[in-house]
C-alpha cells in the first residue's frame, strides 16, 4: 500500500493510454486516517490546477458524499451520501457502461445514474491528489488502484472486493534529546518513549518558555531533528 501524508502524491502523467472516454471501470482500495485534513480528500484525479478539471475521484468529508466530478455542465455526475470510516479498509469502484454510471462500495452497488459527460483529457493523473495548486490531498493508505478501459460486471467488482486487504503497518519512531540549535534546556527533560517528561520543578513566573532539540528516528534509520519550544 501506498501511504500519503502532508502533500505527498503519485504523479503518473499525461499519457494517452491513460484516457478513459466512454465505457471504463476505476478501482481503488482506500484506508483512511484523517476526514477532516481539507474539504475534499482526493482518490484519484485529472486535474493540473484549480481552475482547470477533466475529472476526480474524491471524498468530500463536509457533506459527507463520494464523488465524481468532470468538466462540463453535467460535471457532477455522482454524489452518494457517505460516512466514510477510519482506519478500515475499503473498496470503492466507479463503473461507467454506456451513460449508466454506478458507484460501488465493498462489492455493494450504492448509486447508479444516468449521465452523458464526456470525460476530457490532458491533464496529468494524479494519485492522492487534487491539482498540484491546491492543498487537497489524502491523508491515509491507497493500495490496488486499476483503471480499465471497459466495464466491469457486478460480479467482476465483487470478485475485486472479496480479495485481500492489504496489511496496514504501523511506523515505529523512537525519540532522543540531541545537541544542536535549540537545546539550552535538554538537562531539564528525558524523554519516556514518545513522550518529553520534566525532571525537575519549574518556576513559571521566572521561566516562561524552555528549548529543547529533539531527534525521531525510524525503523530504517532514518531521522529528522527539530527544535521544540516548552511553555511553562
Amino acid at each position: 500500500a501506498y501511504s500519503f501524508q502532508h502533500d505527498n502524491y503519485i504523479d503518473c502523467g499525461n499519457n494517452p493510454i491513460l484516457d478513459v472516454e466512454n465505457d471504463m471501470t476505476i478501482s481503488i482500495h482506500f484506508y483512511a486516517e484523517n476526514l477532516t485534513a481539507h474539504q475534499w480528500l482526493p482518490l484519484i484525479s485529472r486535474r493540473d490546477n484549480w481552475s482547470g478539471l477533466n475529472w476526480s475521484f474524491h471524498y468530500t468529508w463536509t457533506e459527507p458524499t463520494m464523488d465524481f466530478t468532470a468538466a462540463g455542465p453535467n460535471g457532477h455526475i455522482i454524489k452518494y451520501t457517505y460516512n466514510m470510516p477510519l482506519k478500515q479498509w475499503v473498496k470503492t469502484a466507479v463503473v461507467r457502461k454506456d451513460d449508466e454510471w454506478t458507484l460501488f462500495i465493498n462489492g455493494e452497488k450504492k448509486y447508479t445514474v444516468t449521465n452523458n459527460s464526456v470525460l476530457p483529457k490532458g491533464h496529468s493523473l494524479r494519485i492522492g491528489k487534487l491539482g498540484t495548486d491546491a492543498s487537497d490531498d489524502w491523508h491515509g493508505l491507497l493500495d490496488d488502484i486499476r483503471i480499465y478501459d471497459r466495464a466491469l460486471s457486478a460480479d467482476e467488482v465483487r470478485t475485486l472486493y472479496k480479495a485481500e486487504a492489504p496489511p496496514v503497518t504501523i511506523e515505529s519512531h523512537t525519540y532522543t534529546l540531541v545537541k544542536g540549535d535549540g537545546d539550552m534546556d535538554n538537562e531539564s527533560f528525558t524523554v519516556v518513549d514518545d513522550k518529553l517528561m520534566a525532571s525537575e520543578t519549574f518556576d513559571f513566573e521566572g521561566m516562561k518558555n524552555l528549548s529543547v532539540r529533539v531527534r525521531s528516528t525510524d525503523a530504517e534509520g532514518l531521522f529528522v531533528e527539530k527544535a521544540l519550544l516548552v511553555t511553562v
